[in-house]
């Protein structure tokens, strides 16, 4: 048995492992399939002929995208993996952050465990450790890519503290990047809002010793609020926040 009597079982065996890995039915998936070419999703066949037409690299008529790596297939076409790894010494703390975030291309979601640990950075004491779930975040179109934002509050003194993390997903590379900050959830809500937003403007250009300076305001610990501050609030705004 050859040709399409043996290819079309096999594609559809795939296509259902497809959706016990993903927990969903999928309907059509050739545009998926179709958008995997290059990768290592296949192995290109690039010699031989069917009589008619001769293969050649990347996609031809007698072997079409090439044969599937099954288990890269399934990786790639479900999303890609973005471990998280960051340390940063911020208001006398040394502050790592580590895990692995999922990309669910299914659902157009993120999913892990981020777990951070906060150590003076005097004494190494443990001052607050804790693992973060993050549970099916939507990524939001950005123009050629996908991507989301999260921010993890950190009750610590003298002031709360954040991890704003971004990630950015471009035809299955991640890039995730972290900063630590007063935490830019000032409001104590379950996501950044305007109320955050608004409380940092109205310090603007206030500087540490005036009255009218508020330290909470100050996210980036310059001692002034600045445009750095007005803009992580706006970076972050609507960013779920994870405590």
């Amino acid at each position: 048995m050859v040709g399409t009597s043996a290819g079309s079982p096999q594609w559809a065996g795939l296509a259902a492992l497809l959706s016990q890995a993903a927990e969903t039915r999928y309907g059509s998936i050739a545009s998926r399939l179709y958008g995997l070419k290059g990768t290592s999703s296949y192995h290109d066949v690039t010699t031989g002929s069917d009589g008619f037409f001769s293969a050649g690299p990347s996609w031809d008529y007698p072997s079409g995208l090439g044969s599937p790596d099954v288990n890269l297939l399934v990786d790639n076409f479900l999303g890609a993996s973005a471990p998280v790894k960051s340390s940063s010494v911020f208001q006398g703390l040394n502050v790592t952050t580590t895990g692995n975030l999922q990309v669910n291309n299914a659902t157009h979601t993120v999913s892990g465990v981020l777990t951070v640990n906060a150590v003076n950075a005097t004494t190494k004491g443990t001052v607050y450790a804790k693992a973060f779930n993050v549970n099916g975040v939507k990524l939001q179109n950005q123009s050629m890519s996908e991507g989301t934002s999260l921010i993890l509050s950190l009750p610590v003194n003298p002031y709360p503290l954040s991890v704003d993390l971004t990630l950015i997903l471009q035809h299955n590379t991640t890039l995730v990047m972290t900063t630590v900050s007063r935490d830019v959830s000032i409001s104590g809500s379950i996501s950044v809002n305007i109320l955050d937003v608004t409380f940092v403007m109205s310090y603007f250009n206030s500087v540490q010793g005036n009255p009218n300076y508020n330290p909470r305001a100050d996210l980036a610990m310059r001692g002034t609020v600045d445009i750095i501050d007005v803009t992580l609030a706006d970076n972050f705004f609507n960013a779920p926040v994870l405590s």
